[in-house]
């Protein structure tokens, strides 16, 4: 609808590790990660890229910024130190 509307233009932003959330690091014994929720959060983000990647193919002059906050997020939380 909004392609319909004139826009050609779009930016999406990725979810980011939602397993590594204070709220859901305070379930694990561990008070780590959940892995399997940064699994699926991981593929969600893959699966939208691809829905942007067929809308560019199908649509005429449509172009997208998908930003990944999943991977700067993440990399934020297991390497601190690095940054």
């Amino acid at each position: 609808r909004i392609y319909n509307l004139g826009a050609r233009k779009i930016v999406s932003v990725g979810v980011g590790p939602i397993g590594c959330s204070p709220k859901i690091r305070a379930r694990n014994e561990t008070e780590g990660c959940d892995e399997e929720t940064n699994d699926w959060c991981a593929r969600y983000n893959e699966a939208v890229v691809r829905l942007l990647q067929n809308l560019k193919s199908e649509l005429k002059d449509f172009n997208y910024s998908f930003f990944n906050t999943y991977l700067l997020v993440h990399d934020f939380i297991e390497r601190p130190s690095s940054h």
